[in-house]
């Protein structure tokens, strides 16, 4: 199971590299996923880490605490990404004003 996770780590490490090179994703959004993959290769290397990570913070079992910490991260990510597309939004609604306006100026010359 360890050989199995450690391939889709891996495997997941070069689809962000390729779509890092490729410019399918910004470089900002490859290093929050390079962060995923840290923690995720960190995890595997130290399997006992999270054991003793859920004991401290109370859980009984570490699963629960793999499925809220991944809740969270998820939730805080699409919260990110929210606020960068409303950026983007505004930044296009701006931008189409603009060549509205010099289009409009060019017509009248």
């Amino acid at each position: 199971l360890i050989c199995f996770l450690c391939i889709c780590v891996v495997l997941f490490l070069v689809l962000v590299f390729r779509s890092l090179m490729h410019q399918k994703i910004s470089v900002k959004q490859g290093l929050r996923w390079f962060g995923v993959v840290a923690v995720m290769a960190i995890a595997l290397a130290f399997p006992g880490l999270s054991s003793t990570i859920s004991n401290f913070l109370g859980f009984e079992i570490t699963s629960n605490m793999i499925f809220i910490v991944g809740f969270f991260a998820l939730l805080f990510m699409t919260y990110f990404m929210s606020v960068e597309l409303t950026q983007q939004k505004k930044s296009i609604a701006l931008l189409s004003q603009e060549l509205s306006i010099l289009k409009a100026k060019d017509e009248k010359k």
